[in-house]
């Protein structure tokens, strides 16, 4: 692995996950999204869709739903959220 190019896995593809796991590949790292399976589904059929104030673009990732995909990844990010609907952090 180079020092300007990392390979990470993003745990919880669900908005803060992607967010995370699309502004990285932006950036020009390898990786991918672990997440639910219809979220994974959608990322693998039609990319992520970025739009701000410098950029308009979609991205191309990979997503997963199994901790597997990420075995030969050797960098993890689990993004912390609250599940309001459940009432407790989610997992």
């Amino acid at each position: 692995m180079d020092a300007e190019r990392a390979r990470v896995a993003v745990f919880g593809a669900g908005a803060v996950g992607c967010f995370y796991g699309g502004m990285l590949a932006r950036a020009g790292h390898d990786g991918g999204l672990i997440g639910r399976r219809a979220h994974g589904e959608g990322i693998r059929g039609a990319g992520l869709h970025f739009e701000g104030p410098q950029f308009d673009e979609h991205i191309r990732g990979a997503a997963s739903t199994g901790a597997g995909a990420a075995s030969s990844i050797g960098r993890r990010v689990r993004p912390k959220t609250f599940s309001a609907r459940k009432g407790r952090e989610a997992t």
